[in-house]
């Protein structure tokens, strides 16, 4: 007895129909996985979202941010003529540039240079009690007289900021690090204002009140760098912000960081720190 030669579709049509389904299945499934395996190992950064699949690459951003400081003291300040300052703010300007690194981990490490301005003004008003001579019967009275003294605070700083970058969302960041910063320019004025013009003496007589040696109702006390001043600035930073894609290369959103002191800005005073919350849009693009 001998066997014929028996062809492929001759097995095939032995076969049941629904293994002859599946076997086809099998072979598509094959064919695909066989055909899309090289196209997964080729990432482009310019064409591909780093956020959504960043295990993929590694990969470098250099941009830059600008923005207002809220700045807010803490402490208190002292001025030439031994005058106490509290509950000082401040809005001023701050700018820098930013480079991160994006690896295969979760957490991305960047720097921050930057120069910001943390300057503050304070105000307390104040009754002095003045000697006053009346001009009809020549006798000299005590009087209460009010004065407005503002003092105001001028520091600029280039800092530093090494951080740690997390995304909670796709989009969505957290960031913080340590931050070191030194002053370049600093300036403390203490400003002095008359606000009683007119005085009424006990025998009823009206008086004009002015301040000696000026034609006007302010005087400037103090216009002079910080005394005793830290030159060096240590504190940490935390910020929120969004990665807003904008083309294939740039990424730009907006950023809130806050910023706490360790260092004191004078010896004078007790405490005096200035603390401050940056509000910034911050670019990005892909190197």
């Amino acid at each position: 007895m001998h066997l014929r030669p028996v062809g492929i579709l001759a097995l095939l049509s032995t076969v049941p129909l629904i293994t002859r389904r599946q076997m086809v299945g099998w072979v598509l499934v094959v064919m695909f996985v066989k055909g899309a395996l090289p196209a997964l190992g080729q990432v482009n950064v310019v064409d591909s979202n780093p956020l959504a699949a960043r295990r993929q690459y590694v990969f470098s951003l250099l941009g830059g941010y600008v923005g207002l400081a809220n700045n807010l003291q803490g402490g208190v300040f002292t001025t030439a003529c031994d005058c106490e300052f509290t509950g000082g703010a401040g809005v001023a300007i701050t700018a820098g540039v930013v480079f991160e690194r994006y690896t295969r981990s979760e957490v991305t490490f960047g720097v921050a240079l930057g120069y910001e301005g943390r300057g503050i003004t304070s105000r307390y008003q104040e009754i002095e009690a003045l000697m006053q001579t009346s001009p009809t019967s020549g006798r000299t009275y005590e009087v209460p007289v009010s004065f407005r003294n503002t003092a105001g605070v001028s520091l600029w700083m280039v800092s530093l900021m090494p951080y740690a970058k997390y995304h909670v969302f796709k989009s969505l960041w957290v960031r913080g690090g340590p931050s070191v910063a030194v002053v370049v320019r600093d300036n403390i004025t203490h400003e002095k204002e008359l606000l009683t013009t007119q005085v009424v003496l006990p025998g009823g007589e009206q008086a004009s009140v002015r301040l000696r040696d000026t034609e006007g109702t302010t005087v400037m006390l103090e216009d002079a760098p910080i005394a005793e001043l830290s030159k060096l600035h240590v504190g940490v930073t935390a910020g929120v912000g969004l990665d807003v894609k904008v083309g294939k290369r740039f990424y730009l959103g907006p950023v809130v960081q806050y910023h706490y002191p360790f260092t004191t800005v004078s010896g004078r005073g007790t405490s005096f720190s200035i603390r401050s919350v940056q509000m910034l849009i911050e670019g990005k693009f892909i190197l």
